[in-house]
């Protein structure tokens, strides 16, 4: 299979406004629609999937216990596994859903959307309960019966197998860990203890900010953690991870991980001593979340595509981008949500963010010129380029306003053309083409409120 990029569409929306200065009553602006359940970084909410639950079919004929299986959707989302919602008890439906376009789509047409809002706590029946151990997630949880044997769908994880395990993730701009919980976005657990984790470190963790892993052994006590990959190339994009592991209580063991088909951390030694069987969740988990320090959980987003197990390197390994086959990814510049904006001369200013998608790997020059600067001024000047990076490339931009002219000419039309200097910008954006933003300056007396 091949990866399509479906990041362009699912970036297009409407950014906040920030208003720097007082502004005449009559002077227009774009206001802010930042819904507090929808990520900042991606400004509107985007269409429901289809909660995962749903799409459910029975593991084993006759079985009333529903789980999704390598067949759903044709097999686009998972191969040599199954499963079904963890702790499925106030599990809610925008905890997990199948999704499609504009959303991120690492390969096909389908990929998992999970969500954690604050209070999001669910359980099973008569037993662990996140509610009440401060705990939030939505997980699904691999489906394994007694009977399956090695080489079938419904068989877990036993000492002395080796299985190689792939899946795609789509890690949100900014970390989902907040203050000093613990966020998870992968485990094995065995029948005895959680033994390894795949965690999301936020800034001022230890070892340090990115993607990585804890190894605990049965009593929870660490083995090893480090960073696999650091912030913010982990982010914004999909990235392809695989672990190669033989399962055993003794020195046997082996736990290789790969990110993007490079080798990144070797582990050698018991991995499930004790256990009987071990069996893979994914999603967004939080422990200890009064450690938050803060009011309100922040709502947490983010994907995964192509879960993957089997017994070769082969099966599981996930398509690299080939530039023959697959379109290469191409940057957009977004914008003023509005082709016209109005202003009164010699009111305040304002702030028109815009961003990039993706952060740069280098930098991108961005132009922003009046064409009549004695209608409109950007920061007081004529023209302004402001060098994007990857610290800035979420937001940036000048400040406008229309100048008092003194002039008595009527309201003018005039236009502020927005584009990137390709010669001097990563090639990802040096496609773009100009942007014109018309501007409407309404004409009035001088007075002393001017600035």
């Amino acid at each position: 299979m091949t990866r399509r990029n479906h990041l362009t569409a699912f970036f297009v929306a409407l950014l906040a406004v920030t208003v720097l200065g007082a502004c005449s009553p009559e002077q227009t602006y774009p206001m802010s629609s930042i819904d507090p359940e929808v990520d900042a970084a991606m400004g509107v909410p985007l269409p429901d999937g289809t909660p995962c639950h749903e799409l459910y079919e029975p593991a084993r004929q006759q079985d009333s216990n529903g789980a999704l299986l390598p067949g759903t959707h044709d097999g686009d989302l998972l191969s040599g596994w199954a499963f079904e919602m963890k702790q499925p008890t106030g599990f809610k439906d925008h905890g997990c859903q199948i999704v499609t376009a504009p959303h991120p789509v690492r390969n096909g047409s389908y990929s998992f959307r999970f969500e954690v809002r604050d209070g999001d706590c669910n359980s099973y029946d008569g037993g662990w309960d996140d509610c009440t151990n401060d705990r939030s997630r939505h997980e699904l949880s691999q489906t394994w019966r007694p009977e399956a044997v090695y080489g079938q769908d419904l068989y877990p994880n036993r000492a002395g197998d080796e299985f190689w395990y792939s899946w795609s993730m789509w890690l949100p701009p900014k970390s989902l860990q907040q203050g000093k919980t613990s966020t998870f976005i992968g485990q094995f657990n065995s029948d005895n203890s959680a033994r390894f984790y795949l965690r999301d470190f936020g800034q001022g963790q230890q070892p340090k900010d990115g993607f990585g892993y804890v190894f605990n052994d049965r009593n929870y006590d660490l083995i090893s953690q480090d960073i696999l990959a650091s912030n913010p190339g982990i982010r914004g994009r999909w990235v392809d991870i695989m672990m190669h592991v033989i399962w055993s209580e003794g020195d046997t063991g082996l736990i290789e991980l790969y990110i993007d088909g490079d080798i990144t951390e070797i582990l050698t030694g018991p991995n499930m001593d004790g256990a009987t069987r071990t069996t893979f969740d994914f999603g967004i988990y939080n422990a200890f979340i009064s450690k938050c320090r803060c009011d309100v959980m922040l709502t947490q987003h983010m994907y995964f595509d192509e879960i993957r197990r089997g017994t070769t390197r082969e099966d599981v390994e996930i398509s690299p981008d080939d530039p023959d086959e697959v379109e290469a990814t191409i940057g957009e510049l977004l914008g003023a949500p509005t082709s016209t904006v109005t202003y009164v001369e010699g009111g305040g200013y304002d702030f028109w963010p815009y961003s990039l998608t993706y952060p740069p790997t280098g930098q991108v020059v961005v132009r922003f010129e009046a064409l009549d600067p004695t209608e409109v001024a950007l920061s007081d000047q004529a023209v302004v380029e402001i060098v994007v990076t990857a610290e800035n490339w979420e937001m940036f931009g000048p400040s406008w306003r229309a100048p008092q002219d003194g002039i008595e000419d009527g309201d003018q039309t005039t236009k502020v053309r927005v584009s990137v200097i390709a010669e001097r910008s990563d090639e990802m954006y040096g496609h773009i083409e100009d942007q014109y933003v018309s501007v409407i300056s309404v004409d009035r007396a001088p007075s002393a409120d001017d600035h």
